[in-house]
């Protein structure tokens, strides 16, 4: 027996779907849209997953450009209203197949043949490795509090990981950018993340928003040389956002900024349930402006490349 995630909007094909594969001897799990899809790949860890392509949020090209950020490479076949232009079908390496809603029930069996003669391939590319250090501070029954620290200049991040050492009262991960962060926040879980808003590819605040979509918001503190009104406010829209810190004034406030750590990883669970279920109040607009570089959000659904914030 697998296990297959249906991800689809439409109850009456969700409903389907999934008697159709109980019948064959699947296990099945369905998710309503895309956020739910890919949360429920985290944490269920199907063997194949059928997607629908045209869904409100998150659509079907939306879900799949996550989970190739967050490297999870679970066999995916997509299910659309109309055909797709040649060529389509490479651009992801784990879409196994596509099928029409009209041709469905012909069109599934072999599509979903070849994704489960696949499915033993590993699910998740460990492209951002924890590293041998990170695993041993993993394993250790300490109990002391996980901060991930996020910087694409080597200088500022051994600065912060070395405050932040000496107290003796922290395990501290790093990251050199914010798709490695991305993959690291959902692989370590850590208490804090203290992190650059300007960043190549994906930015502080794409991170974030990413990871509240995820249903993975954790406490966060930007550390920027950008001191625009603008940016600042966006970067404390979120519930998560604790702060927003200058980069520049780091050497003349490290006493207090170690001070106030031990607050801002404080985090209930009350808190965490409420962040999760937010998803709804991020602002895909944001998003793709932020996050073309990656191509994860763009409105022409396989979308345009322009740039992402960079500084």
């Amino acid at each position: 027996m697998s296990r297959i995630l249906v991800v689809e909007d439409d109850p009456d094909v969700q409903a389907a779907l999934k008697a159709h594969l109980e019948s064959i001897g699947q296990e099945v799990i369905s998710a309503r849209n895309g956020v739910e899809g890919v949360r429920k790949a985290l944490t269920h860890y199907p063997d194949v997953m059928t997607l629908d392509l045209e869904m409100p949020y998150m659509n079907g090209f939306q879900t799949l450009r996550v989970l190739n950020l967050i490297h999870i490479t679970v066999p995916v076949i997509l299910i659309s209203q109309s055909k797709l232009p040649d060529g389509h079908q490479d651009l992801f390496r784990h879409m196994v197949g596509i099928c029409s809603k009209t041709n469905l029930w012909k069109e599934l069996p072999s599509a979903l043949l070849k994704a489960l003669s696949t499915s033993q391939a590993p699910r998740v590319d460990m492209e951002f490795p924890v590293g041998r250090e990170e695993i041993v501070r993993l394993a250790s029954e300490g109990g002391r509090k996980r901060v991930l620290v996020v910087d694409d200049e080597p200088e500022n991040l051994s600065a912060v990981v070395w405050a932040l050492e000496q107290t003796g009262l922290y395990d501290v991960f790093t990251a050199g950018g914010g798709q490695e962060a991305l993959f690291k926040a959902v692989v370590l879980n850590p208490d804090l993340m203290v992190c650059d808003v300007m960043m190549p590819q994906l930015d502080g605040i794409t991170l974030a928003q990413l990871l509240y979509t995820l249903g993975r918001p954790l406490p966060m503190v930007y550390l920027s040389t950008n001191t625009q009104e603008s940016i600042v406010r966006q970067a404390m829209k979120l519930d998560c956002v604790r702060g927003y810190l200058f980069k520049q004034d780091l050497l003349t406030m490290l006493g207090s900024f170690l001070a106030k750590v031990e607050e801002w990883t404080h985090t209930t669970p009350e808190q965490k349930e409420q962040w999760a279920n937010a998803y709804q109040s991020i602002d895909l607009e944001k998003l793709t402006h932020s996050g073309r570089e990656l191509g994860l959000f763009t409105g022409g659904g396989w979308g345009e490349s322009s740039g992402a914030m960079t500084g």
